[in-house]
């Protein structure tokens, strides 16, 4: 596994995390509460903006994340099944179980 495969699935784990989990329900909760205030300030209108933004791209950066790491073991996969086609083979199947 590469490095990169390695830091991807780090932060894919961290945004699957209980505690990520956390952050975002009381981040939903604050805009839901902001959301429904009769009267709010400049400020408070500006949180809910930038954490609906936060929360579009952090799915956006997942996608991303997760495609990444599908690529990396689509290939991974082919070049196993490659090498497992270039094998030279004496007439049985064995060697698919070494």
């Amino acid at each position: 596994m590469s490095k990169a495969q390695n830091l991807i699935t780090s932060c894919l784990n961290e945004m699957n995390s209980q505690e990520f989990k956390d952050t975002y329900e009381s981040l939903v909760n604050l805009t839901n509460y902001l959301e429904e205030k009769n009267d709010p300030d400049p400020d408070e209108l500006a949180i809910v903006e930038y954490v609906y933004q936060m929360i579009e791209k952090m799915k956006l950066l997942e996608g991303v994340l997760r495609k990444k790491v599908s690529s990396i073991d689509d290939k991974n996969a082919s070049g196993i099944l490659k090498k497992l086609y270039e094998r030279p083979t004496n007439g049985n199947t064995s060697v698919m179980f070494k």
